[in-house]
């Protein structure tokens, strides 16, 4: 427990070093985008590595995947369609708020419209 608390409080020291970090160097270089970008080359190029790493180290586990056959093809589908039918009924009700919302006009409403 106390590691965990003590993992936890390393990163919100870190978190709060790195952002007064990037708020001073905002402060003083009046040039963003410059500084995005190459802060995200940085980022990126160092979790391009760690992914590399963990990848070699997970390849020395072997591990065993479900053989792809009719059954599970069939489950996999099932799963899509679910998901589908879910992301529909979301699409749907989004743009059934959409409409109650927008037909609320300030006449409607009492309002003056300016």
């Amino acid at each position: 427990m106390s590691f965990n608390l003590g993992v936890e409080l390393g990163q919100i020291l870190v978190l709060i070093v790195v952002v007064g970090a990037l708020n001073q160097l905002f402060q003083h270089y009046p040039h963003r985008r410059p500084v995005m970008l190459v802060l995200s080359v940085v980022f990126a190029h160092s979790a391009w590595h760690w992914m590399v790493d963990r990848f070699t180290a997970l390849q020395q586990y072997r591990f065993n995947w479900p053989e792809w056959n009719l059954a599970l093809l069939s489950h996999s589908l099932s799963w899509a369609i679910l998901v589908t039918l879910a992301g529909g009924l979301l699409w749907l009700c989004r743009g059934w708020f959409e409409g109650a919302s927008a037909a609320a006009t300030p006449r409607e409403l009492g309002q003056k419209s300016v």
